[in-house]
């Protein structure tokens, strides 16, 4: 019967661990849905209205909306158009890492259905119009090689916040950046 307890005892500290592990893994899987976007992958709307104090007063942003997507989803079901959400994410996601060792701290967001979001952190106007058309050739390398069904075809407006003269909100670059789209 004595050799039985440290068994029991050996089981019961595993059965811990393992389940202390399996929470643990369930928390941070918990943690990333609310952080990302369950398609694509890119920090969703709400979780970068959590971390917009992170950005510094000089910033740019990239407002995206892609083209058609509505022409997708019609014609080649919604399937078809989510494949388009998750390609342009990706797309936009390695842009952006691609971009790393100038722009560490730069970031893609999901702003809407089909709009989507690049924070360029410390970055000025200027410097916003150098990161678009590096973003800009980056797409058409990737459009080359694609059939025309593939190709990802987006609007893109830049604002930055030293462009605002009022009080300098997001929602004001934000709002910036949506005109210029049009």
């Amino acid at each position: 019967m004595t050799d039985f307890l440290p068994s029991l005892a050996s089981i019961l500290i595993i059965f811990l661990v393992l389940t202390n592990i399996f929470l643990i893994y369930l928390l941070k899987k918990l943690l990333f849905e609310s952080e990302h976007d369950f398609l694509t992958g890119v920090y969703r709307r709400e979780y970068f209205y959590k971390i917009i104090s992170r950005i510094s007063n000089d910033y740019s942003v990239l407002l995206i909306d892609i083209n058609g997507l509505k022409q997708v989803n019609d014609k080649y079901g919604h399937l078809a158009g989510d494949k388009l959400i998750m390609d342009t994410a990706s797309l936009l996601q390695n842009f952006v890492r691609s971009q790393s060792k100038e722009r560490k701290s730069d970031f893609v967001v999901r702003w809407g259905g089909d709009e989507f979001l690049i924070v360029l952190n410390g970055c000025s106007n200027h410097g916003g119009k150098l990161v678009l058309n590096r973003l800009l050739e980056h797409v058409e390398k990737y459009n080359h090689k694609k059939p025309e069904l593939k190709k990802i075809k987006f609007s893109v407006g830049l604002s930055s916040s030293d462009l605002i003269t009022t009080e300098n909100t997001f929602e004001d670059v934000l709002q910036k950046a949506d005109e210029e789209m049009y």
